[in-house]
């Protein structure tokens, strides 16, 4: 009886206390500033898919989950601030204490939530870190199920578990993969191959997605973002990582990893996962910068292995809980801050609605370029309703904008152009702040254009002139015309050595011609080769305007000589 008692009083707290989790982050999520990815993510909400350049889609169909009900700020974060307390409750419900629930252990577990910096921020800021960690939530309540039985309904939590964690983002392969290493017994298990066929079958939409786009997101990800090795990105990791969860949970995880031993197959895979994910992009800073909040898969597994110590009487734990607690004032002023609007601009918290609403005055209802930004127009679309595009010129990164190509279908149209364009420009003021543009009647963005082309089979030898016979295609749904009033197109060859550019002109200029949709023309570039390093270059084809170049074709090796 007293036992049941207790039961029943640890419930309505551990119930009340996430009531109360639940009501906090939903006044947080009302009252702090939009951050600026945020409104990326809103603005794959408006174009639902089964998969998107950056991240599979799972945020997106959140956002449009939240605009059924709201029409403020909420609309993409209320179901995020929902998803967290059945985060933490999934969780909770994995502890497992020796001796019956004390309050002091539901404090401390709420207190080490709260403070784990980034845990703490994915409860009201919606990005696809907040989907992710409820299904790694609800991975490992399925899991320590399955390890004691494998009926239909574990089965098919599991299911939804690991589908789940693919449709949020790809670090969700992460937990999957150490989890499985780390129970080879799992193979003998017919329910594992139901499993792991049913996840597949359920992801094959956005494989599909995926192939019928060449693989965007593995460009991205795996080749893109890739850079030369440098000692700070190395340095800097454990540093990042112990500001982006809190130094003292950080230091707390690591040693309880060491101190105890696992005990059974769950715990291993939470130990696993911690140091696998861990270890992976500490390893990845060999190929460029590892953002913080990669690894923010562990957050889960680290509250429960840290909450199933964190209330022993050792002088560590006494110490740490101590420091977490200080830490909790610190966590609590950055909420007040952020509701106040006293953090750093680089944090993307600014929210400058007066800036995009001028923008939107100037440009009276056209379509609004930006180059090599894919924030700004999300803002703008965020907060003025109207529709505004990012494309990329050469040696900047492509985005969500680069699959949707609104623009193709404004060829020769009204546009305005945001940006310091010289001779053409003009100075806008908006609330304090001055920023630059100009509208034109019809609009050209060279990257609807793509060359075909071949190279001589031979050597390229400083002093030439590289013949480079070509078609010029137009991809867009609208006639290009090559020369306007606003736009004079421009071509020439782009060189790449080790991470080098080397713009070369073309020196037959490109006809007064408009090409018709689906169209091509045919024309030779005639390039002069100046005084070049010997040895291995990358060739791509360029056009360009007074928007910027833009690459336009395949790229081939050829060799200076």
């Amino acid at each position: 009886m007293t036992s049941f008692l207790l039961c029943v009083m640890e419930k309505k707290q551990v119930y009340g206390l996430l009531v109360i989790w639940l009501v906090m982050n939903l006044v947080q999520a009302r009252f702090t500033n939009i951050q600026e990815d945020e409104t990326y993510y809103y603005l794959y909400s408006l174009h639902l898919s089964w998969g998107y350049f950056d991240h599979p889609p799972f945020v997106a169909w959140i956002i449009r989950i939240g605009s059924w009900f709201f029409h403020d700020i909420l609309k993409v974060r209320f179901v995020t601030v929902v998803l967290q307390p059945l985060t933490l409750g999934l969780i909770w419900h994995q502890l497992r204490f020796k001796s019956p629930v004390s309050q002091q252990q539901i404090i401390f577990f709420f207190l080490s939530a709260f403070v784990m910096v980034m845990f703490s921020v994915y409860g009201f800021i919606t990005t696809p870190d907040a989907p992710l960690l409820f299904f790694t939530a609800l991975f490992f309540f399925a899991y320590q199920q399955f390890l004691q039985k494998t009926d239909t309904a574990t089965i098919l939590i599991m299911i939804v578990s690991v589908t789940g964690l693919l449709y949020s983002k790809y670090q969700g392969i992460l937990v999957v993969f150490f989890t499985v290493a780390s129970n080879k017994a799992l193979f003998k298990k017919p329910a594992f191959y139901i499993i792991a066929l049913s996840s597949l079958i359920l992801f094959l939409p956005h494989v599909y997605w995926q192939f019928s786009h060449r693989f965007p997101s593995l460009q991205f990800h795996a080749v893109d973002r890739a850079e030369p090795f440098k000692w700070a990105y190395f340095l800097e990791y454990v540093p990042n990582q112990m500001l982006a969860f809190n130094p003292f949970i950080w230091i707390a995880a690591a040693y309880i990893l060491v101190k105890y031993r696992y005990q059974d197959y769950y715990q291993r895979a939470l130990y696993y996962n911690i140091a696998g994910i861990f270890i992976v992009f500490w390893i990845s800073t060999f190929r460029g910068h590892a953002e913080p909040h990669w690894t923010i898969v562990t957050a889960v597994p680290m509250l429960i292995a840290i909450n199933e110590h964190l209330h022993e009487h050792t002088a560590f734990f006494k110490n740490i809980r101590k420091l977490l607690a200080f830490s909790a004032v610190l966590i609590l002023m950055l909420r007040v801050a952020l509701i106040a609007g006293w953090v750093p601009e680089q944090l993307g918290f600014s929210a400058k609605p007066a800036y995009y609403q001028s923008i939107a005055r100037a440009a009276a209802h056209r379509p609004v370029i930006f180059a090599n930004n894919h924030i700004e127009p999300a803002l703008y679309t965020y907060f003025t309703g109207d529709t505004a595009i990012s494309f990329p010129t050469l040696q900047n990164r492509k985005s969500q904008f680069d699959i949707w190509n609104f623009q193709y279908n404004w060829l020769g149209k009204p546009a305005f152009c945001v940006g310091n364009y010289q001779g053409k420009a003009s100075t806008y003021y908006a609330n304090g702040s001055i920023w630059y543009g100009f509208g034109t009647d019809s609009l050209y963005i060279t990257q609807a254009l793509h060359f075909n082309y071949t190279l001589p089979h031979t050597p390229i030898h400083q002093g030439d002139t590289l013949r480079i016979p070509f078609l010029l295609q137009n991809n867009g749904l609208q006639p290009y015309c090559l020369q306007s009033s606003d736009f004079s197109t421009v071509s020439g060859i782009v060189l790449v050595k080790a991470q080098q550019y080397i713009l070369l002109p073309n020196n037959n200029p490109l006809p007064q011609q408009c090409i018709a949709p689906q169209a091509s023309m045919q024309d030779t570039m005639y390039i002069a080769i100046p005084a070049l390093a010997k040895g291995n270059y990358q060739l791509t084809l360029y056009t360009g305007n007074c928007l910027g170049n833009t690459p336009n074709s395949k790229t081939m090796p050829v060799v200076i000589e």
